[in-house]
């Protein structure tokens, strides 16, 4: 489904059910590729999963103020809780963030934190590793 038919909706749901605005269900990363990244050099990743979905925030009185946040965040956190944020997380569409795991990146075996707009958390749990 096309983002901005789902956007559409949320607004629509928004005016109907609220009056003001809805937060979408948490994300929920389910596979990551590659699997695995060299830490010397920028890797991309893709992330797939389900409810990758932007933020809205309208105004019904003033439809200039309303707006659209798709700011995610992807990070990666290992075995003791520490986290390493990727850079320039982008969504794709509802179902598909890129993210860079950043040159340095510690070795090891990582969880996949994403966090959507709304400060929503999913965690897909030992989706990459780091090698050298």
């Amino acid at each position: 489904m096309n983002a901005w038919i789902w956007i559409a909706g949320w607004v629509v749901a928004g005016i109907v059910g609220s009056g003001c605005a809805m937060d979408p269900p948490n994300p929920l990363p389910t596979r990551v590729e590659p699997t695995s990244v060299y830490n010397g050099r920028d890797e991309t990743v893709v992330v797939e999963g389900q409810d990758f979905y932007p933020r809205l925030r309208m105004s019904v009185v003033q439809s200039d103020r309303s707006e659209v946040d798709a700011t995610y965040e992807v990070a990666l956190r290992n075995d003791v809780g520490e986290r390493f944020a990727a850079r320039s997380a982008v969504l794709q569409n509802i179902s598909t963030l890129e993210a860079t795991v950043p040159a340095g990146t510690p070795v090891g075996v990582y969880d996949l934190v994403v966090t959507s707009p709304n400060g929503g958390e999913g965690i897909l749990e030992d989706a990459l590793t780091v090698t050298d």
